[in-house]
């Protein structure tokens, strides 16, 4: 032996910089050590987020409805469940009373960029709370009131609230420098440039620890249905090959039987999986999801010939004339 040689010899784990989630809490990240070889180094995402598999792995705030969604009057009114309702605090907060999160009342006049958004809310301190956070989209998603326009959110509880497009804290799974907004419009959930100026409503509370799937989501495939344990909805694992336009859809899912209906817009979007692409939906339990357009219940209120969708080829969530023939996934 050599005895000016080396006495021992390491070997790369992993390729320096790349990452995983080895959990839905925990991403692994690797990195270059002193001897010279890599190894992966375990981080633990902080309280309220998850990791998500994007091109990036990455922590992000929890991107899935940890709650039954909140539904709007008009939607209540045709058969869902979970009517909306808040509590002003009298402090600048407003606490919904069905998802359980508080969010600020008013929101500031000044324009963020994506990561200026990201940044911002942690440094409030408004109402006695320092663990203020940028909304994740279906947290932001969840006060959006689709029986109002103009701006489409309960104006009793958040009145003057701007009529324009609200930075998300979800990132766009296929493009890092692309984030969601939802619209205070009328509530379109879309992507866009994270250099654009839009506006920002701060969160806090909610899980303590995600439920991703596949653990939120429980199958039957004698029955043909998906369970989330958090919103408590029951789902179709799969959809008829035929499309429909948006009444013949609402036909079809209550000819299923008692209690089977065409699901609201806002429950439609708790499927989003934002980590995927073409389908934007976890395909473990939805097998064979189409990548596009399906049918909600709500009627636009923008465009009184018009109904939402979603569209699970990205994941946007918009109106279309309801003559327009879509796929169905139906929900108890």
């Amino acid at each position: 032996m050599d005895a000016t040689g080396p006495a021992a010899c390491c070997v790369d784990a992993c390729a320096a910089g790349t990452a995983l989630c080895s959990s839905s809490t925990a991403l692994q990240t690797c990195v270059l050590q002193a001897v010279g070889c890599t190894a992966y180094s375990n981080s633990t995402c902080s309280a309220g987020q998850a990791c998500v598999s994007y091109t990036t792995p990455l922590c992000v705030v929890d991107p899935w409805a940890e709650w039954p969604m909140p539904n709007s009057q008009a939607d209540v009114t045709a058969g869902a469940p979970n009517l909306a309702g808040y509590t002003d605090n009298q402090d600048g907060t407003v606490t919904d009373n069905v998802t359980g999160l508080m969010w600020q009342q008013a929101v500031p006049t000044t324009k963020y960029a994506w990561a200026d958004a990201v940044a911002y809310c942690p440094t409030q301190t408004f109402a006695g709370h320092n663990d203020w956070r940028l909304p994740s989209r279906i947290q932001l998603a969840s006060i959006v009131d689709a029986g109002q326009a103009n701006p489409s959110i309960n104006k009793t509880y958040f009145p003057s609230t701007p009529t324009d497009a609200f930075w998300s804290s979800t990132p766009v799974a296929t493009a890092s420098s692309w984030a969601w907004y939802v619209s205070f419009a009328d509530g379109i959930a879309g992507n866009g440039e994270a250099a654009n100026l839009d506006r920002v409503r701060c969160v806090r509370g909610g899980a303590a620890a995600p439920s991703a799937p596949p653990e939120r989501y429980v199958t039957d495939d004698a029955s043909g249905t998906v369970d989330d344990s958090k919103t408590k909805l029951t789902w179709k694992q799969t959809v008829p090959a035929t499309k429909y336009a948006w009444a013949d859809a609402k036909t079809f899912c209550a000819g299923l039987g008692t209690g089977w209906r065409l699901p609201t817009i806002k429950e439609l979007q708790t499927l989003v999986d934002g980590s995927q692409f073409a389908p934007s939906i976890y395909q473990g339990a939805f097998l064979s999801a189409p990548g596009d357009n399906h049918w909600s219940s709500t009627p636009s209120v923008s465009a009184p010939s018009s109904a939402w969708a979603v569209d699970f080829g990205v994941g946007f969530a918009a109106y279309s004339d309801a003559t327009s023939t879509y796929h169905v996934r139906c929900v108890h």
